[in-house]
């Protein structure tokens, strides 16, 4: 299920090249990291800007508005920051679910970064990675890296966790002639 990368921006830059096509449309939360804002530039893509919204004095996503644009028969992909950038806010399981639930009836593959997700420090609180919740597994890019928490971004390795074979094969087509390998100091320090 592992793909090795250089990066988490080349990994949803790829997943934006093997998932959609030009003219389609791109799914991505706001406020959201300057990159992922940017992707769909990258690759002639509309994007869908949904924001995070409080419910009960948390920040979340406004699941009414991700399905409002994600019925479009030209939405095929939901780039996701979780734990959320810049504000630090967390999907729950049931959240997890619920979005789950919205790509999986509308068709859309979530390409998830959680290059955060070592950084979580609230007592009581754990992150779920979007390939662990069922409705996701078929239909989810998860993207890590030990580059935040242990800061070793200058080393280049990061890694996309794709659970479904044909949607790694497609990713792995993508990035074919765009993504250098991982280099060993990397994998050692990942590993580490």
């Amino acid at each position: 299920w592992i793909v090795w990368m250089a990066g988490v921006v080349p990994g949803f830059n790829t997943a934006c090249r093997a998932f959609t096509e030009a003219g389609d449309k791109l799914l991505i939360q706001t406020p959201n990291y300057p990159p992922i804002l940017q992707a769909h530039k990258n690759h002639g893509l509309d994007a869908y800007k949904v924001p995070v919204v409080q419910v009960n004095g948390r920040d979340t996503l406004d699941f009414d508005a991700i399905e409002r644009h994600a019925k479009d028969p030209s939405c095929h992909l939901m780039i996701l920051c979780n734990p959320m950038n810049p504000n630090g806010a967390m999907l729950d399981k049931p959240e997890l679910e619920r979005l789950g639930g919205i790509c999986q009836q509308h068709d859309v593959i979530l390409c998830s970064d959680e290059i955060h997700c070592d950084l979580v420090l609230e007592a009581g609180k754990s992150h779920i990675p979007a390939y662990s919740v069922d409705a996701l597994k078929d239909r989810s890019v998860t993207l890590m890296s030990a580059a935040k928490t242990f800061n070793i971004a200058g080393l280049g390795v990061s890694f996309g966790i794709i659970p479904n074979p044909a949607l790694r094969r497609r990713f792995l087509s993508a990035a074919g002639g765009l993504q250098p390998w991982a280099n060993i100091t990397g994998l050692v320090a990942t590993t580490a």
